[in-house]
């Protein structure tokens, strides 16, 4: 459930990341061109969504700070031998 809400948020912030990044592309490509290839602005935006799931995915489900931080890993430990 916690890969679904990543998702739900990213499809919240995308339309307004994707537009400030795919927008001065698609002047830039019709500056340059005289015209923009919607098949390649359609690449970029897909791209860009892409991406942002991918980080969100890494980023978002980040766990407690206490389960992360103290000597939860001393436990573990094996200091005596042969056990």
């Amino acid at each position: 459930m916690v890969y679904i809400n990543n998702i739900y948020t990213d499809l919240l912030v995308f339309p307004f990341i994707a537009a400030l990044f795919t927008l001065p592309y698609a002047v830039f490509q019709y500056n340059k061109h005289g015209a923009v290839s919607k098949y390649r602005t359609l690449i970029i935006y897909s791209f860009i969504l892409y991406m942002l799931i991918a980080f969100f995915m890494v980023c978002l489900p980040l766990p407690d700070r206490a389960s992360t931080v103290g000597n939860t890993w001393q436990e573990h430990l094996n200091l005596i031998p042969f056990r």
